[in-house]
């Protein structure tokens, strides 16, 4: 499941929208063999800025390493803290993982 920090703006990826506050399943394949892979988000905001989540999660242990955050193309200038952000929460990657 992802969810948005306090103050993300909506997102859209193939037609989806998420607003501040709210929650999405997640839906991804990986494969049966992998122990360490990367799982990357992109999206925007209102004003065109793209953003991009990376994380780095370990697949047997069914942990997340890291997550990290990054504007990857600027349109508008907003400051850090309002910058949307997309969390990976570990205990539904968890869960997603048992399947």
């Amino acid at each position: 499941m992802i969810k948005y920090g306090e103050t993300m703006w909506p997102f859209k990826k193939k037609g989806i929208n998420i607003k501040p506050g709210e929650s999405r399943n997640l839906f991804f394949d990986i494969p049966k063999d992998a122990d360490i892979g990367e799982i990357v988000l992109n999206y925007d905001d209102e004003y065109g800025n793209k953003y991009e989540t990376k994380i780095l999660a370990n697949f047997k242990e069914k942990k997340i390493i890291r997550q990290s955050y990054e504007m990857i193309k600027k349109v508008k200038d907003i400051p850090e803290k309002e910058r949307p952000k997309l969390i990976v929460d570990e205990r539904y990657l968890e869960n997603y993982l048992k399947r």
